[in-house]
């Protein structure tokens, strides 16, 4: 076990040294290989994120379209989306003008029963307001 340190350093001298006849056309370039071509990438439906709560797998949809209304999935919420504040955030809105940010991946579109209590009170509103 005595140069330990030797032995290894030689033993690696003698794999990765080049002999001497490789050297001169080594030497000599190589011509340019061709350009490769490469496929563009598949949409996949996910992509991958990092927060600060590890990995998560985002699903790649088109973005929610602003005055839609959609279901908020974490507060149950139903609203009108008036706007997207951030990448993810976006901002919802009751009739009553109650609004709430929530993230866009908690977005869902309304049951039938959903949205008509939202057309309902919208209407309510209306009616309200309109004297």
């Amino acid at each position: 076990m005595r140069n330990l340190i030797a032995r290894a350093a030689r033993r690696a001298r003698a794999l990765f040294s080049m002999p001497a006849s490789q050297c001169e056309s080594a030497s000599t370039p190589a011509p340019a290989p061709a350009p490769v071509v490469r496929a563009p990438a598949p949409a996949y439906p996910y992509h991958v994120t990092l927060g600060a709560h590890g990995i998560d797998f985002v699903p790649r949809e088109n973005a929610p379209a602003v005055g839609d209304v959609y279901v908020d999935a974490f507060s149950q919420g139903v609203g009108a989306l008036t706007e997207v504040v951030s990448k993810g955030l976006v901002r919802l809105q009751y009739p009553n003008g109650y609004s709430w940010k929530a993230y866009a991946f908690n977005l869902r579109t309304p049951t039938p029963a959903e949205r008509r209590r939202y057309d309902l009170a919208a209407q309510a509103w209306w009616c309200r307001h309109q004297a």
